[in-house]
């Protein structure tokens, strides 16, 4: 499963397994390194192995303080917010969030920049609500998907022009595809 975190000015890719088990070694990819890490669920404690150069293994604890998660309409995914205290006991206050195809252009629709939006889901398209050129609000339902008998509404995520419609009602379409941009 992947995580974006933003520490201060920097972001990170992690990918980690879809279950930690408190106590057990895992491998996990943090920014397309591989690491090796164990979870302390006890001590809400994350711990990077490192292996020194005089041969035992080091380890870095991150440990958690704090969590709140918010999520808000039109957002696909819930948004975490973590205070950990770091290596060499420094706090710092990040956040974090699922990583998906198209997260960029999230955050590209936050500055006011064209935005593409993408399926979170694959399923059928049973109603589109828009059309190249209108103006659509922040929050405003688009289009409504369905899949497994479920209808999901899919929302601007800031306020624009649609552009580029690539769907039509009754289209099939999956996980991640591009539906519209909006400028």
């Amino acid at each position: 499963m992947k995580w974006q975190i933003k520490a201060k000015s920097k972001t990170h890719i992690v990918d980690l397994p879809s279950q930690l088990v408190s106590g057990r070694i895992f491998e996990a990819n943090i920014d397309g390194s591989p690491r090796t890490l164990r979870w302390d669920r006890e001590g809400k404690t994350l711990y990077i192995l490192e292996r020194s150069a005089l041969g035992p293994t080091v380890e870095r604890p991150i440990s958690l303080r704090s969590v709140r998660n918010t999520s808000f309409p039109g957002e696909l995914e819930t948004k975490f917010e973590l205070e950990i205290s770091g290596i060499h006991g420094h706090l710092v206050q990040t956040s974090a969030q699922r990583y998906a195809p198209g997260q960029e252009n999230r955050e590209l629709s936050k500055t006011g920049k064209s935005s593409t939006i993408r399926s979170p889901i694959t399923g059928k398209v049973l109603k589109v609500l828009v059309q190249d050129g209108d103006h659509a609000e922040k929050g405003t339902i688009l289009l409504i998907v369905e899949a497994m008998k479920m209808e999901n509404k899919i929302f601007a995520a800031s306020s624009g022009i649609i552009g580029q419609m690539k769907v039509t009602e009754g289209q099939s379409v999956m996980a991640h595809q591009e539906l519209m941009s909006i400028k």
